[in-house]
């Protein structure tokens, strides 16, 4: 179990160097050559002239880069430590079914409480404002909870377990925190009752409205990988790289990540426990590959495995995975590696953040590792023959639409996974990985 709730963060020190986190939608990559699952892909390419990208590529290349060498540190317990230097961080990008017996406890009754309106500091788009939230019973005291990131429904989710010691996982973006407040309001959740609030990751689709939300709940913990800790607690240098990325769609996508308090944090690593009650626990691995912070999680109780955005992004209109490569911490190998221990946990259902439930684990983990294998062979095979980034994105997805005519046929549907991972980004984490790991000598 989580040992760490009697030792809180301590108050930061003064930082030697600044530090700074970039956001960009995004998720995982690793070394193909290398990486003993690796299988060729034959591909066959059409070169083409391809337009110019948007500017938020041609920003990770000229600014990022250099930013990311800043270093900064906080003084921790010392079962907390081992934050290193505070990598760049992205923002977004990952579900499974079953049930068992875990013991039922009834809710207690809706209690009123009062929001303070400093905390919500960005008002709800208008599919938010009704604070009309979609939940669907998934068993055994598990909700899933859609955050409608960007007014958009189906794609972001969070889910609540709902003991003896309930727990939120994933808060969703600062603008969607009215939502999620809401429907935890509906099952029963009052302000006093939350026992403990875990982000699989602090992108801000994941954990933007963390701050929001422990507000609201004055008596939750905050579980977050010890990496990302220290951008909880000041959450500004994270918030300022992503309105350099996002722009003016900061505001609309995700809104302002309120600060959490240090003593309501607690950084974990590998092999902790998030206690349920009633025997029932959480247990936390590191899961990396998508972000050096990422942790998933498996209820004892369900076999369920939280994946955050490890094993992909899952379109349930096509039962589709999709990668979630962006930059600047997509590892292919790490993220073959975290495949590897998620399958090692023989889960009973996969819970994705984006979006919702799967049953059909085995097969819907190994499309997840063909997929990040095929685009990363694509961008490869774009490489080698022109080393503009614009031609790797036309060409992916190119090669992508004629893989996946279901998903590209909805267009409603393509634009809003669109819009939450988009394949610019993730090219772009893979060309950063590649350029890295495989870098091309004249």
């Amino acid at each position: 179990m989580v040992t760490g709730f009697d030792k809180p963060l301590k108050s930061p020190k003064a930082h030697a160097q600044p530090e700074m986190c970039i956001v960009i939608i995004g998720s995982q990559g690793n070394n193909l050559v290398e990486s003993r699952r690796c299988a060729r892909v034959a591909a066959c390419i059409e070169f083409r002239a391809c337009p110019k990208l948007q500017d938020r590529a041609r920003w990770w290349f000229d600014i990022a880069e250099p930013i990311e060498q800043l270093q900064g540190r906080i003084s921790i317990p010392a079962r907390q430590q081992g934050i290193g230097p505070p990598e760049p961080l992205i923002g977004t990008s990952a579900r499974r079914q079953r049930l068992t017996h875990g013991r039922i406890v009834s809710p207690p009754p809706p209690r009123p409480r009062r929001r303070p309106e400093s905390n919500l500091a960005y008002p709800p788009t208008n599919a938010q404002n009704a604070h009309v939230t979609h939940t669907e019973d998934l068993g055994d005291e598990v909700f899933m909870l859609d955050s409608a990131m960007g007014g958009h429904d189906g794609i972001t989710a969070t889910y609540l377990i709902r003991g003896s010691r309930p727990c939120l996982i994933e808060t969703g973006t600062a603008r969607s925190a009215p939502t999620v407040i809401a429907g935890l309001q509906a099952l029963g959740v009052a302000p006093e009752d939350l026992a403990t609030i875990v982000v699989t990751h602090i992108h801000l689709d994941h954990a933007g409205g963390v701050g929001d939300l422990a507000a609201s709940y004055p008596k939750a913990q905050v579980v977050v990988h010890e990496r990302g800790a220290r951008h909880l607690q000041d959450p500004t240098r994270l918030v300022n790289s992503a309105r350099q990325v996002f722009g003016a769609d900061m505001d609309r996508l995700f809104g302002e990540l309120q600060p959490t308090p240090t003593e309501r944090l607690v950084s974990v690593g590998s092999d902790d426990q998030v206690d349920l009650g009633d025997g029932r626990f959480l247990e936390i691995f590191h899961n990396p590959g998508h972000a050096s912070h990422h942790i998933a999680l498996v209820d004892s109780s369900t076999g369920d495995l939280y994946t955050g955005d490890a094993a992909g992004v899952f379109v349930p209109q096509t039962a589709e995975v999709r990668p979630a490569t962006p930059p600047p911490d997509f590892d292919l190998d790490l993220a073959l590696d975290s495949m590897d221990k998620m399958a090692a946990r023989r889960p009973t259902r996969l819970l994705f953040s984006h979006f919702g439930p799967v049953t059909d684990v085995s097969e819907v983990m190994a499309a997840s590792a063909a997929e990040l294998h095929y685009w990363v062979e694509t961008v490869r095979e774009a490489r080698q023959v022109n080393p503009d980034i614009d031609h790797a994105v036309a060409l992916v997805r190119e090669r992508d639409r004629a893989r996946h005519p279901n998903f590209y046929a909805n267009e409603a549907l393509e634009a809003k996974f669109e819009e939450l991972s988009s394949i610019q980004a993730q090219v772009v984490g893979i060309r950063r990985w590649l350029d890295k790991s495989q870098p091309i000598i004249d």
